[in-house]
């Protein structure tokens, strides 16, 4: 049974450009009838290019955005139009990482207290930050950083504190949206190896949001391919990428050839001149 699953869903937002003084903005149609279903501890990757609806389509698998049409559901409930005060309860299910953590981490707050955040929320005020400090180990950052402030932490830690907050609530499915896209490649793998363990350890659902098909290849079992706000190609990783069928996603790929990469690469120890 799917966890998370879209159908036919359609989302409309308002073209703020085009709208004229006194009257409401047009509606722009960003998503048409998109299908998906995300299985309980399944990893997706949802690949397109800018403007292709991947991360209005996220949005709305988590409803931060509400659809205009279609169906979303979240562990056999239909979500779609559920009220927030509704969707609160589910909110610690059902989490996100954002792409920049140094916007999304609140300026003010430490960052223990920012992880602690979604708890506050909820109303679960035991132990805040004991839990924290737990959540910002599991995501490899020492306790001794729990007191400190976004601005001072580089951007690695900034994104490794914003998956503890999306883990702390012990959630189901995690939402990823371009979560590595400003990192260096160094530090890129040591997130992707951090996601993989915290989807083994917690039998965790991730929708992987990402225009780096390289990076879909090594965390991802399924990808979706998104295009002008439909869904073009889906299917397990390495068939879509052996033989990609549709001729957008063909498109991507040549754009963008797939390196081969050695896992065991960072584990590689430096010769006598430094080199690996």
């Amino acid at each position: 049974m799917s966890l998370v699953q879209a159908h036919a869903v359609q989302v409309a937002l308002p073209n703020t450009s085009e709208k004229r003084p006194f009257r409401r903005a047009p509606l722009t149609q960003i998503l048409h009838g998109v299908d998906i279903a995300i299985a309980k501890g399944e990893a997706v990757g949802i690949v397109g290019e800018s403007g292709s609806g991947k991360t209005t389509l996220g949005r709305a698998l988590v409803r931060l955005l509400e659809p205009s049409g279609g169906r979303v559901s979240f562990d056999g409930q239909d979500i779609t139009h559920l009220p927030e005060a509704a969707l609160r309860p589910l909110r610690a299910r059902m989490t996100m990482i954002f792409q920049n953590p140094l916007a999304s981490l609140n300026p003010r707050r430490s960052i223990a207290a920012s992880v602690a955040a979604p708890l506050w929320a909820r109303g679960d005020r035991r132990d805040l930050r004991a839990r924290a400090c737990t959540a910002l180990e599991r995501a490899g950052l020492p306790a001794a950083l729990a007191d400190r402030y976004p601005h001072q932490l580089s951007g690695g830690q900034r994104q490794r504190a914003g998956i503890a907050r999306a883990i702390v609530t012990g959630p189901d499915f995690i939402l990823a949206d371009e979560i590595v896209s400003g990192l260096d490649v160094a530090t890129q793998a040591q997130i992707l190896d951090l996601l993989r363990d915290l989807r083994r350890d917690m039998g965790l659902a991730l929708a992987f949001i990402t225009h780096d098909l390289s990076v879909v290849r090594v965390l991802c079992e399924r990808v979706v391919v998104m295009h002008r706000g439909r869904i073009v190609e889906a299917g397990d990783c390495a068939a879509v990428f052996a033989n990609p069928v549709h001729p957008y996603t063909r498109r991507l790929l040549s754009a963008a050839p797939l390196p081969v990469i050695d896992p065991g690469w960072l584990d590689a120890e430096p010769d006598e001149g430094g080199q690996i």
